[in-house]
């Protein structure tokens, strides 16, 4: 048995964690799935002589993820320009699904928009095929492996909405068209929504702690042997005792220490004018 990692683009939510976990391991020759939401990753076993790492990508690439280089880092520019493209269609999709809905409420109100009859469908065709095309295409990934997670449910309620707007303009008694229209707007949209409010959450988050990682000091004041010598963070061991000084910034995680490296609370050790950590 092999492992493969691969950073996975595109997931949303908890349901493509399990989405991704269903396609992977239902493949011949894959034994075991991982995936990880908040690292965007999945690290994958699988048979060699059953199944090849280009097809476990393939697959992925299929129900509508992206797959990218796990040694790679995404840059801040490229994180920027994912957030920029899916706020493009959050607008596209809340501007229609404004028209709608001010549609709806002058129907509502017995007056109508020109041309009505072909508002409705253009608003609702739009949305789904055009604006939500990109969850289109995930769903029919899905249910092609048989896979009824959101973006199927999703299309099955805005699928609902066009044929019965489509029976609605041939039995205007029996189908109210324009409400059964807005409803594939309304799903649509707000599915978009949730998709780009995950995405700006995780991505923010991600970022924050990418920069809180970068105030680590790249060296250490660590004394040995009664001598005070500057090295390489990465250098310091377990039990090594490192100085702070006034203004510094702790470069490792320990137990504060007082003279002669006897642990104290942080309390008692700030009315020094020096600190020291024990690494641990």
């Amino acid at each position: 048995m092999e492992k493969v990692q691969f950073k996975i683009g595109g997931m949303s939510c908890s349901f493509c964690v399990g989405t991704i976990q269903q396609a992977l391991g239902r493949m011949d020759g894959v034994s075991d799935v991982s995936v990880s939401l908040a690292h965007e990753e999945t690290l994958i076993q699988y048979d060699p002589q059953k199944v090849e790492p280009q097809a476990l990508k393939d697959t992925l690439i299929a129900v509508g993820y992206t797959v990218r280089d796990p040694t790679k880092v995404r840059t801040f520019e490229e994180e920027e320009e994912e957030i920029s493209r899916e706020r493009d269609r959050l607008i596209i999709a809340g501007s229609l699904t404004g028209i709608a809905l001010i549609h709806m409420v002058l129907m509502w109100l017995g007056r109508m928009f020109p041309y009505r009859d072909l508002l409705s469908p253009m608003l609702a065709f739009t949305t789904v095929f055009v604006v939500g095309w990109p969850i289109l295409k995930m769903a029919w990934g899905s249910l092609r492996r048989w896979i009824f997670n959101q973006h199927v449910l999703l299309e099955f309620a805005a699928f609902a909405g066009l044929i019965g707007g489509i029976l609605g303009l041939f039995f205007p008694r029996q189908f109210p068209s324009d409400d059964f229209f807005a409803v594939a707007v309304f799903v649509t949209a707000y599915h978009i929504l949730s998709q780009y409010t995950s995405l700006l959450v995780r991505t923010r988050s991600s970022q924050a702690v990418r920069k809180l990682l970068s105030l680590q000091p790249e060296t250490a004041r660590v004394i040995r042997d009664g001598r005070e010598e500057e090295i390489p963070v990465a250098e310091v061991r377990p039990g090594d005792l490192v100085r702070i000084r006034p203004g510094g910034q702790v470069p490792v995680d320990g137990n504060v220490a007082g003279p002669g490296g006897r642990f104290q609370s942080m309390a008692t050790s700030s009315r020094g004018n020096r600190r020291s950590t024990k690494a641990s």
